[in-house]
């Protein structure tokens, strides 16, 4: 949320819950007016009509609700956040088997069947090697730093 205040030029109070589901649950009762949540979490919600998706964070709409904009169209121009999910390894791990991982991995997301489910639950497979993970992981990190510096959030 704070990448959005920040690039929107406004100020939003965070409001704490134990997870992402409660948190859905929070803004369905009324206790909270917003919430930066992934499909997976808010789509039953927002197809049961317990909640209204404004916009998606993603660069394109999403397949699932297509009608819904995505928040550069909606009027905050460029604005993109992508959370994602990774598969790690021990460091020391062998680069063989680092490789050997990752060739499975990315084959598995390219089968019809497999892509089918993970974007029924609103997520986007997409293969990538260890090296442009760093690279993103890399990037990341500099730009939740730069962020949390400017908003003067400490790590707790």
């Amino acid at each position: 949320m704070e990448l959005f205040a920040s690039a929107a030029g406004i100020s939003l109070t965070h409001v704490p819950y134990k997870g992402a589901t409660q948190a859905a649950v929070g803004v369905a009762a009324g206790e909270v007016t917003v919430a930066f949540q992934g499909l997976a979490t808010v789509a039953g919600l927002a197809k049961g009509g317990k909640l209204r998706l404004i916009a998606v964070t993603t660069p394109r709409r999403l397949p699932q609700f297509a009608e819904v904009p995505t928040v550069s169209e909606s009027g905050l121009t460029g604005f993109e956040f992508n959370s994602w999910a990774t598969v790690l390894a021990p460091a020391g791990t062998p680069k063989e088997i680092v490789a050997r991982l990752n060739a499975e991995i990315v084959k598995a997301l390219a089968a019809p069947d497999v892509r089918e489910k993970l974007i029924a639950q609103g997520l986007t497979p997409r293969g990538s090697t260890p090296e442009e993970l760093r690279q993103a992981t890399r990037e990341q990190l500099a730009r939740y730093a730069t962020l949390m510096k400017q908003a003067g959030i400490k790590l707790e």
